[in-house]
């Protein structure tokens, strides 16, 4: 956690608030498991393949992005570190392409993997990464380097599906 914090603030980011213990973050990375797979089994089982047949694979992401995003205001506006100032705008600004990065590599996976649980691990593991470092969510280094997973992701590996109205749409994953 130390080198974390010393990464954090030598490119500008801010402190962690960390939990006490690596035993305590065990039960926390269960709990997020749990909540990630309903997560995940609503927005990439269930919404995305509809998304995708309706729109196509870009604008689907994007538009799940989105609504992924305002879906999580209420936990970014109870943060007691977010205030309304340069910082706290700042903040919602950082918090919101998060989230829509994050939305895309989640995509990418599971119309790669077609598996919710995939998806869930990968969810659960950066909620309690944002659990253990709490300003992870805001924080503009690691924002940085889920865009260039991501990025990376879709140029190495993309995501080849008709178009919509071609073609054949993405099954129904195998539940």
């Amino acid at each position: 956690m130390l080198a974390l914090d010393a990464a954090a603030r030598s490119v500008g980011g801010l402190a962690p608030v960390t939990v006490g213990g690596g035993v305590a973050v065990l039960p926390l990375a269960a709990a997020w498991l749990i909540l990630g797979w309903g997560e995940e089994a609503g927005w990439r089982a269930f919404a995305l393949p509809r998304l995708v047949a309706r729109y196509g694979v870009g604008r689907a992401v994007v538009l799940l992005g989105v609504v992924w995003c305002v879906w999580h205001y209420p936990k970014l506006f109870s943060s007691p570190y977010l205030h309304a100032d340069a910082t706290g705008f700042k903040m919602i600004g950082v918090f919101s392409l998060q989230i829509v990065i994050a939305s895309a590599a989640l995509a990418w996976l599971f119309l790669k993997t077609r598996s919710a649980p995939v998806t869930a691990v990968f969810h659960a593991s950066w909620n309690t990464v944002s659990t253990v470092y709490s300003m992870a969510a805001v924080d503009p280094l690691l924002t940085t380097g889920l865009a260039v997973f991501t990025v990376g992701a879709l140029v190495l590996a993309p995501v080849r599906t008709p178009a919509p109205g071609r073609g054949t749409p993405i099954p129904e994953p195998n539940r």
